[in-house]
């Protein structure tokens, strides 16, 4: 889709820069965006939390990516994409407008594909763990 050519883009730029995106996802799909969104933004993502389960925030995490696409396109250094990815206040304050993308970003996001991708990953997330440990 067109919208994820966007993110392909931005991804580039991180890489490029040498960001990792899990340095700020982490923290939101943990606490579940408290502290990265206005808090009216992080209730409304909240309600659908609850209301379509934890697809919710991955969808949220894509929604932030896009409202940010601007700033981290634009950034030339490692501290502009990091605080483009960090400050999120002013760009999330139109709650609506943020439902809106991350209900978009859900459209995108069938249940069955994010199980495929768990199970893949869990895999992986576990024998990186056996190795750590040995």
């Amino acid at each position: 889709a067109e919208e994820h050519d966007e993110l392909k883009q931005v991804m580039a730029v991180l890489t490029d820069l040498g960001v990792e995106l899990s340095f700020v996802s982490t923290q939101w799909l943990m606490l579940c965006v408290v502290n990265a969104l206005p808090t009216e933004t992080t209730l409304r993502v909240w309600d659908l939390l609850f209301a379509q389960g934890s697809r919710v925030l991955i969808a949220a995490s894509l929604a932030i990516l896009h409202l940010r696409a601007e700033a981290i396109l634009e950034a030339a250094s490692f501290e502009q994409a990091y605080n483009a990815l960090k400050h999120l206040h002013a760009p999330a304050l139109d709650c609506d407008h943020f439902v809106r993308l991350t209900l978009r970003e859900m459209r995108h996001l069938p249940e069955r594909t994010l199980s495929q991708l768990r199970a893949i990953h869990t895999v992986r997330v576990a024998e990186e763990m056996r190795a750590q440990q040995e």
